[in-house]
């Protein structure tokens, strides 16, 4: 009892760590074949680049064929299987030049050869009742045993390509395709098991019956066999995808595909539909810049190989494409638009920042300009006032000692008419206006104007020969300079109270504006 008891919990661990590891194992899993996906997509981006190089190199072996040393039909059908795939009137001339041949020379084996595979060329140029009417005429009574492989298998082609080419019309699609499956089914019977196309063969017959994990089952031992640049390769990788497809494993499908298109570039085979199937894949998983691509380049190969039938499907294809392509265009040219107007919008503002920087450097700079002129005044004011101030105290000086030889010498009398009289203040007051004035005009040059800016024209202060202010211009001067006060202007300049209001009044009158003329002076 404590074994099972053992055992059931060891089960119970054994299932919880398994839950836990499944979503990991699955999200692992699922990064891993997006990585190959996108691996092998980028490996044919790049074999698109090359596609021309594999053209010339294909085009360089057919023509080193016609040197080769071979009899006219043995060279008529190698030159024309190698133009199979890859330019289809360029075969079919070869074949029917073979045939012409085989017929004169009385080669039935060889003539057979030749109708076959031209009655293969023929859907692919649109020529499906004379590809009906080349295979019909065929007796096949008269079929050597080891030409039975070959009939079936022209047999099968053919069928399946007039199949795609009445894709359209379901009827027909359906009876040519119940054709191809009876001509596939007797080409295997005819087929040895170690014979690659015998597999090829079982695995695409399996997929037609929907026994999609047989027909995989058979690919993934055939591939291993397979030359990555072989056709038999490319073929192989299709069946696999259209398995895979019908397995639901989207990935795949086109992850084979790209392998099958990529085969299929290296070889220069143009005549092929993996390209264009996976260019509509990447459409419906919204990759529309790379399908749009991947169907454009297999329209040119359908163009360069001359198959009309392919043209018609890629064409058919690309139109979807191309409308995707184009919203997606709009969308980006949209994008475009709404980003350009959003940088002009930034544009805008950063200019304005820049104008707005601009005006306040310029602000700034005036200001430092105003605070050194302003320093430069003070400086001025300051030496200013030190003349002033060294002036009187050179003018009391002098007062004193004339004081002092007058008592000394007892002419009390002189002093007192010489203090009565007034000639000294007014010697005194004249000396102290001629500093003022010099000392404020040094600091306000354009006091004067300022003030008759202030003035009605008529009214404008002129002022006498010689004159660097008058009382007028000096009560304003003191006004200017912040002293209001009546009493202490008529000291400064010895006279009454009465008199500098009777001067601010009559001054009030002749201004522009009487009530904000003295406030406008401090302005100035």
């Amino acid at each position: 009892m404590a074994f099972t008891s053992r055992s059931v919990a060891l089960l119970r661990i054994i299932l919880i760590i398994s839950s836990l590891a499944f979503p990991s194992a699955v999200a692992a899993r699922r990064r891993h074949e997006n990585h190959r996906l996108d691996s092998t997509l980028r490996v044919l981006d790049r074999e698109i680049n090359s596609r021309r190089h594999y053209i010339d190199l294909r085009r360089a072996s057919i023509d080193s064929l016609h040197s080769l040393p071979m009899s006219p039909l043995e060279r008529h059908k190698k030159i024309g299987d190698r133009y199979a795939g890859f330019e289809t009137d360029s075969a079919m001339f070869h074949y029917r030049r073979g045939l012409e041949e085989a017929t004169r020379l009385g080669n039935d084996s060889a003539a057979l050869v030749f109708r076959l595979r031209s009655a293969v060329q023929m859907p692919l140029l649109g020529l499906i009742e004379e590809a009906k009417e080349t295979f019909i005429t065929i007796d096949t009574a008269a079929i050597p045993l080891q030409l039975l492989p070959d009939y079936y298998n022209a047999g099968r082609q053919m069928s399946s390509y007039i199949a795609s080419h009445y894709s359209h019309v379901p009827a027909y699609a359906t009876r040519w395709n119940s054709e191809t499956d009876l001509m596939q089914a007797a080409l295997i019977a005819h087929l040895s098991p170690d014979d690659p196309l015998y597999s090829l063969n079982l695995a695409e017959r399996s997929l037609h019956h929907g026994d999609y994990d047989s027909s995989r089952r058979i690919i993934g031992s055939l591939l291993p066999r397979l030359s990555e640049t072989d056709n038999s390769y490319a073929r192989a990788c299709h069946i696999m995808a259209e398995a895979s497809r019908g397995l639901g494993n989207e990935h795949d499908y086109l992850y084979y595909l790209s392998l099958s298109a990529i085969a299929d570039l290296r070889a220069a085979t143009l005549e092929v539909t993996s390209l264009q199937e996976l260019g509509a894949a990447l459409h419906h998983s919204e990759d529309t810049e790379r399908a749009y691509r991947y169907l454009t380049t297999a329209l040119a190969n359908a163009a360069e190989c001359q198959a009309s039938m392919r043209v018609l499907q890629t064409s058919t294809a690309l139109t979807l494409i191309e409308q995707a392509h184009n919203e997606q265009t709009r969308i980006w040219h949209r994008w475009t638009r709404i980003v350009m107007a959003l940088l002009a919008i930034l544009l805008l503002v950063a200019l304005g920042a820049f104008v707005m920087l601009r005006i306040e450097t310029h602000r700034l700079r005036h200001m430092k300009e105003r605070l050194e002129s302003a320093n430069d005044v003070k400086e001025i004011c300051i030496s200013q006032f030190l003349n002033l101030c060294s002036v009187y105290m050179s003018q009391l000086t002098q007062f004193r000692k004339m004081v002092e030889r007058k008592i000394a010498t007892g002419k009390v009398d002189d002093l007192h008419r010489l203090v009565k009289s007034g000639k000294w203040m007014d010697e005194q007051s004249r000396e102290f206006y001629d500093v003022f004035d010099r000392a404020f005009l040094s600091i306000y040059p354009d006091f004067i104007d300022d003030v008759n800016r202030l003035l009605r024209p008529d009214q404008s202060i002129e002022l006498k020969q010689g004159e660097l202010l008058n009382t007028d211009l000096r009560i304003l001067a003191f006004l200017r300079l912040g002293i209001n006060d009546a009493t202490r202007i008529a000291l400064l300049l010895n006279l009454s109270v009465n008199t500098i209001y009777a001067y601010r009044s009559r001054l009030r009158d002749r201004a522009l504006n009487r009530d904000t003329f003295e406030d406008s002076l401090h302005r100035r």
